[in-house]
């Protein structure tokens, strides 16, 4: 029954992006199948770089149960992480969203906490998503579009990142394009500052 629920909802994102990028063209579309992975099973990957290693796979299969959070400028208009693209609006326009984007309410410690008394072992964070937008002080950020250098001025990823090691909740991050593997425990030296790992 597991192994039918997992073709199915493989099957939904399969077809749900196959109809999203019909209507996507050159360097949108280019981009959009750079950045989707579509599992069809475990074994099925065939570039293993992409693969956890066996102890970090061990790890993920025993903590099992985690919170995944979506979450950039793209919460200001509230259709989608993909509303730029999907809505077709102009860059320069979007970009504006990070003059407003500064949460008052944010609070990583909270959020872990709640994590962690829901028995959660682990939580993700999109910490920079297609849009370009980083919730950290990004050098790689083009013009400085992080959090940093907009309205934010604050290093979201750091007060997640303390919120989880406080409430003794593993935090993750989906790999960066230019990283490999599709989650990570992070190391320092990468694509974060080294304060993360204290």
């Amino acid at each position: 029954m597991k192994s039918l629920a997992t073709f199915l909802i493989a099957g939904m994102v399969l077809c749900g992006t196959t109809l999203a990028q019909e209507s996507m063209q050159g360097a949108e579309l280019a981009s959009k199948l750079k950045s989707s992975v579509v599992f069809k099973s475990k074994d099925s990957l065939k570039d293993s770089s992409i693969k956890l290693p066996a102890e970090d796979m061990k790890w993920w299969s025993d903590a099992k149960f985690g919170m995944f959070i979506h979450w950039g400028l793209y919460a200001i208009p509230a259709r989608g992480e993909w509303v730029m693209h999907n809505e077709k609006i102009p860059a320069s326009e979007y970009a504006k969203l990070s003059d407003e984007f500064a949460p008052k309410h944010f609070d990583g410690a909270a959020w872990a906490q709640a994590a962690k008394d829901a028995g959660m072992k682990y939580m993700v964070l999109t910490t920079r998503h297609h849009d370009g937008f980083a919730l950290w002080d990004s050098s790689a950020s083009y013009g400085g579009f992080c959090s940093m250098k907009r309205a934010a001025k604050r290093d979201l990823v750091k007060d997640y990142v303390d919120g989880c090691r406080n409430a003794g909740c593993n935090p993750l991050f989906p790999a960066i394009r230019s990283g490999h593997r599709l989650f990570q425990r992070p190391s320092p030296g990468k694509q974060f500052p080294s304060n993360y790992f204290n």
